[in-house]
């Protein structure tokens, strides 16, 4: 999956594009995470050294 500005007909639709991706991106699973989302793995992270509220 990915952005590029071809698809897009100006600059500030593609920017746009880009900063959905990226907001969808943290809950997408990723395989460099075991499949876990991004979102996931920092929430285990900071669960791990007793960082969360």
């Amino acid at each position: 999956m990915g952005v590029k500005r071809d698809d897009f007909p100006d600059d500030d639709t593609y920017e746009m594009a880009l900063e959905e991706f990226e907001e969808k991106w943290w809950e997408i699973p990723q395989p460099l995470l075991d499949k876990r989302t991004p979102n996931d793995a920092i929430v285990e992270v900071l669960s791990k050294y007793g960082l969360t509220e």
